[in-house]
């Protein structure tokens, strides 16, 4: 039953993304979401972990992790299809419903940019 939820919940999110994207971006990134959506709460754990316990963002274990976030990302949503990167970022950036129930925040995203650079 769980797996189902997960499931349908990558589906709505797709559903989502897909007013921004082609049919055929959107069933890519529907392949990428449902693909790699297990790795997502450990990784957003790990780094929430961090920030919660003062760790600074260029400590080396926050800079491997945001490495990893950047990576994970790429796997998740576009791969090196620069087409499908931009139509990912204009939704992530025009419909604040992807941002709910994932367990990221500003300051969390905030840490993790601050890492990666």
């Amino acid at each position: 039953m769980l797996r189902w939820i997960d499931e349908a919940i990558v589906h709505a999110r797709v559903q989502l993304f897909s007013k921004y994207m082609s049919s055929e971006q959107a069933a890519q990134l529907l392949g990428r979401q449902l693909e790699h959506k297990q790795a997502w709460p450990e990784l957003v754990r790990q780094v929430r972990e961090q920030m919660l316990a003062g760790i600074p963002s260029d400590a080396p274990l926050v800079r491997q992790l945001a490495a990893r976030w950047q990576q994970l990302f790429l796997d998740s949503y576009c791969g090196d299809d620069e087409e499908l990167m931009a139509s990912v970022r204009r939704a992530l950036d025009k419909e604040p419903r992807l941002s709910l129930g994932v367990g990221v925040d500003e300051a969390l995203m905030h840490y993790v940019r601050a890492a990666a650079h």
